[in-house]
């Protein structure tokens, strides 16, 4: 009937009007009047029951705190009820680091005070050497005789002892953290190094013997004084091609890697060879060999005397460095950074320091003076190491020294070439270079010189050519001056210039010996000097006109005039 009563007459024609209410019964709000005050401290209202146990809607709280006791659920026993609990992860870990904390905190007085034990510590060890974070230690577990099982032993068990000993020395080995090291740096080129050092190894011992009669003349002067009748100059004489092999010098079991002449006056010839010795030789009267050293193991790479002759180095693939007197023989210093020495050369001024290029693509500077020490790249410490020339990619091949101390008073610089094609210029003692030379198309040069005027070098390029850069401030390719028509490619064949730079002198890869014009860079004349093998060195003589001397790896030393 209420429906009938909606519809209007017939002859107003309108449609019917239906009331429809959708929204369920809610409680109302409490009117401001009766909402409790934000400082009053009792209720002036008393809320329905409903209101209090309303349930809680919205997304789950992964990480809200339950109550672990679940009303109702649990079962009686004697000693109480045990009733089932759920714990989130997140709770437990909460509840189970915070008891942890509670129990090993020295300032939680509640805790229960550890009972000492006298001598638990020497019985059971100690947190530090036998905890879980405790260094490891090497497993030692080998069969070791004492000294009275020593005179008792059989045969068997004789080899079973030297077994055990080399196993245990090979373990100690293996867990060294420096071979570790040396491992890590050599990674990429371990397989082309010879073996590295042992933990503590040392040098061998040196020995020396001189061969000649006396080693004083009548005059009481030393073998190493040069004859009266030389006088030093600068170079500027006239020079001569030489034509023919006037002597050869033999002695050497194996190729000859490097060869130097006696400071100015060229009286006395060294070389460093494969076999591991260092000879000198008599340039004039009879020619023979006045002195061998022996002080290392392997290779010897290169040497260099001092600026006044009376000492000089010697580096080898054993990785040590030797510091020699060249009258007595005696070695005044051994020195390594476990590293291979590729070159090696004195500072021109200060004979107390020198430089060598290694293996792990730095040039390390050393001081005979100081003793001290610097932290290298580990954090240890290289004795007598005041500085490290680190920009290199690859292995350095060589080191010259430029601009002969004239710029400014004791600064000296020096150039540096690598397997990674190129050139770095640096200033002495500072470990920043100060030039970067690196041009597409650039080959490695592991051999330079400066030329006797100090205003350029050469450097022996890989690409078959003699490449010539200025030494003064620039630094720049001389494109013009380029010597080729040799074939050095793989060997580092050593380039000479005559006294007065008119000529250019090296060997190659075939052992014969090329002489070129320094103005035009036209080639005068190709000798073969060495057979089997290249000829590695050649040092035109200081004094003499026309005097050259070349070595290479058939053994031979041979004197060009």
């Amino acid at each position: 009937m209420d429906l009938l009563a909606a519809y209007a007459s017939s002859d107003e024609d309108e449609t019917p009007r239906v009331t429809v209410n959708s929204a369920p019964e809610v409680l109302l709000p409490l009117a401001t009047s009766t909402a409790l005050a934000p400082s009053a401290k009792t209720l002036a209202l008393n809320q329905p029951v409903g209101h209090s146990l309303a349930p809680v809607l919205g997304p789950k709280n992964p990480y809200v705190r339950h109550n672990p006791l679940q009303v109702g659920a649990g079962k009686e026993i004697v000693t109480g009820v045990v009733e089932t609990t759920e714990m989130e992860d997140f709770c437990f870990d909460e509840a189970y680091h915070a008891q942890q904390f509670r129990s090993t905190d020295p300032l939680y007085k509640k805790a229960p005070k550890r009972k000492v034990v006298p001598n638990m510590d020497k019985d059971v060890g100690t947190e530090a050497e036998h905890g879980i974070w405790a260094p490891q230690k090497n497993d030692n577990t080998f069969w070791v005789a004492s000294d009275a099982e020593k005179d008792t032993l059989s045969d068997a068990q004789k080899k079973l002892l030297a077994e055990n000993e080399t196993k245990r020395l090979k373990r100690n080995t293996e867990d060294d953290d420096e071979v570790n090291f040396d491992r890590m740096v050599e990674r990429k080129v371990a397989h082309l190094l010879p073996p590295r050092l042992q933990p503590g190894q040392k040098a061998v011992e040196p020995k020396s013997a001189y061969l000649d009669r006396e080693e004083y003349d009548y005059q009481g002067r030393s073998w190493i004084e040069h004859p009266r009748e030389l006088k030093a100059d600068d170079g500027d004489h006239p020079v001569y091609l030489p034509k023919k092999a006037i002597h050869q010098w033999e002695g050497h079991t194996k190729g000859v890697q490097a060869i130097e002449l006696f400071p100015k006056y060229g009286h006395l010839l060294l070389s460093g060879s494969l076999d591991s010795t260092v000879r000198i030789w008599d340039v004039y009267n009879e020619r023979k060999c006045k002195r061998i050293y022996q002080g290392h193991t392997n290779a010897v790479r290169g040497i260099n005397f001092a600026p006044d002759g009376k000492t000089f180095l010697t580096c080898s693939f054993d990785r040590f460095i030797r510091l020699w007197d060249t009258e007595t023989g005696q070695v005044l210093h051994t020195f390594t950074n476990r590293r291979v020495p590729y070159c090696i050369k004195f500072h021109p001024v200060e004979s107390d320091q020198f430089v060598i290029g290694d293996s792990n693509h730095m040039i390390v500077q050393f001081d005979t003076r100081s003793g001290g020490t610097v932290a290298d790249n580990r954090g240890q410490r290289g004795l007598y190491i005041v500085q490290e020339y680190n920009h290199h990619l690859q292995t350095v091949n060589a080191v010259t020294f430029v601009d002969d101390n004239r710029r400014y008073y004791l600064v000296t610089n020096f150039v540096s070439t690598s397997d990674d094609k190129k050139i770095l210029i640096w200033e002495w003692g500072i470990p920043v270079p100060i030039k970067y030379v690196s041009e597409q198309g650039m080959h490695s040069m592991p051999a330079t010189t400066l030329h006797p005027s100090g205003n350029y070098f050469a450097g022996q390029c890989l690409s078959n050519q003699i490449d010539v850069y200025t030494a003064r401030d620039k630094f720049k390719l001389q494109r013009r001056k380029v010597f080729r028509g040799h074939a050095c490619a793989g060997y580092a064949c050593q380039v000479g210039f005559s006294p007065n730079g008119q000529y250019v002198v090296s060997g190659d890869g075939e052992g014969q010996l090329v002489f070129w014009d320094w103005k035009t860079t036209r080639m005068f004349k190709k000798v073969q000097a060495h057979a089997g093998g290249p000829t590695m060195g050649v040092q035109w003589h200081p004094i003499e006109a026309s005097k050259v001397v070349t070595c290479g790896w058939d053994g031979l030393i041979k004197y060009w005039d």
